[in-house]
């Protein structure tokens, strides 16, 4: 769950946040269920997986993440995060 709001632009902290996300890509394994939301205004899910099978197509859509939201609606991105981690 990562925070896209405007404030994530400020301090090289986007950067730190894609960073540390990359690190834990280096540590999961196929036994693994991941999935990437973002919240800012909206919350959105940019990936989802039942079974971690590399890190190249999360780490291409890390990538594309930026700090472009108004808003921060972080309790519907706990929500959200919540109810994706039920799904898988």
């Amino acid at each position: 769950l990562l925070d896209i709001s405007n404030s994530m632009g400020k301090d090289h902290k986007m950067e730190l946040l894609q960073k540390s996300t990359e690190e834990l890509c280096k540590v999961l394994n196929t036994k693994d269920r991941v999935s990437l939301l973002t919240f800012g205004t909206v919350v959105e899910t940019l990936y989802s997986s039942s079974s971690f099978t590399g890190s190249d197509s999360l780490l291409h859509t890390l990538k594309r993440v930026r700090s472009t939201a108004a808003a921060t609606n972080i309790n519907r991105g706990i929500y959200d995060a919540f109810e994706q981690s039920d799904k898988l």
